[in-house]
């Protein structure tokens, strides 16, 4: 029974988080389904959904982690080409902060950003340096050498240099910056008691908002559209 209630909590913000993916990204602005909502995408829900609820912590005899994990990343973006989204390719690095609530459940946060400019697919949708900012919390399993979670994080990413005018043979840019929602799972193994590495594998759902581009005077509309995207990321974080 003890098992049984600990374990409510933790399923009942998963499905807080399974239902706000649902609502604000598998609809476009005109509450229409879109194709980010996708059979693998769902799956990986199920799953991770499925994780946490069943690895939520059993007892108090296992040893309890650091609660602050801290380290760099390097992190890979893949945003396949689908009109009018370009495809990219696109490396970053940044940092990421973790603190451990339980053996099994901790709030997670990164910021990342890519260290050259976007020059050769400059649109209204991409363009510039790309940064991307993730917080939410992660849950799963930890043993004595590794552990599996799955993760929810909203976020949001933000492109530097994105086109918003033409004028006079000349072009206009400015920052746009989209919420986005990072699922996945991640993959840790403990070196030792002070040090981790870490993979992350994912899809990053990004929500480009409605937006307008202004060409010789005229305002012409630019619609949202819902994306998914494979990212993955390596780290290596140090425990206090």
């Amino acid at each position: 029974m003890k098992s049984i209630i600990k374990r409510q909590p933790v399923c009942s913000f998963v499905n807080e988080f399974d239902h706000f993916l649902m609502s604000v990204f598998c609809v476009d602005p005109k509450g229409r389904s879109t194709s980010a909502c996708t059979m693998q995408t769902r799956i990986v829900i199920v799953i991770i959904i499925f994780l946490s609820c069943f690895f939520s912590p059993a007892g108090r005899s296992q040893e309890q982690p650091a609660r602050i994990e801290i380290g760099p990343l390097f992190t890979y973006l893949r945003v396949p080409d689908s009109i009018p989204i370009n495809a990219q390719n696109q490396a970053e690095i940044g940092g990421r902060f973790s603190w451990n609530f339980s053996r099994h459940v901790a709030f997670d946060a990164e910021l990342e950003g890519s260290p050259f400019r976007t020059t050769n697919l400059t649109t209204s949708y991409q363009g510039g340096y790309l940064l991307q900012s993730f917080v939410g919390i992660k849950a799963g399993k930890r043993w004595d050498k590794f552990g599996i979670f799955g993760k929810f994080r909203p976020g949001l990413t933000s492109y530097s240099g994105v086109i918003r005018q033409f004028q006079s043979g000349t072009l206009g840019f400015a920052r746009r910056t989209d919420p986005a929602f990072d699922l996945g799972g991640i993959a840790e193994f403990y070196v030792s008691r002070r040090v981790l590495l870490r993979y992350d594998f994912g899809d990053t759902i990004i929500h480009y908002n409605s937006s307008t581009i202004t060409v010789s005077g005229q305002t012409i509309p630019s619609p949202g559209e819902v994306r998914s995207n494979f990212q993955f990321s390596t780290a290596i974080a140090f425990r206090f």
